[in-house]
């Protein structure tokens, strides 16, 4: 299944847009980079079933630039920020 990705000005007016995975949750911009948090599994499942990942896109076209695989979040990718120097889930 998938879902839109969006960049939209202050205003609400539409730039960008793109098909990502369904279950694309929290985001952090950093550095020109927006860094999303990923679960194509099962998201809080309590027999950890998450596929967890963190996909990096341009900040300015949404053009995907890597995945990057997190598995040791147990119930799913969620959340994520920068902090100390890295971006985290």
């Amino acid at each position: 299944m998938q879902t839109p990705l969006v960049k939209t000005d202050l205003n609400g007016k539409l730039l960008e847009k793109v098909p990502v995975a369904n279950h694309h949750g929290d985001l952090c911009v950093h550095d020109g980079k927006l860094h999303v948090a990923v679960n194509l599994g099962k998201f809080n499942d309590p027999e950890g079933n998450a596929d967890s990942w963190v996909y990096v896109y341009d900040a300015k076209t949404l053009k995907e630039i890597a995945r990057h695989e997190v598995q040791e979040v147990f119930h799913g990718a969620g959340g994520i920020g920068f902090r100390d120097g890295h971006v985290r889930p």
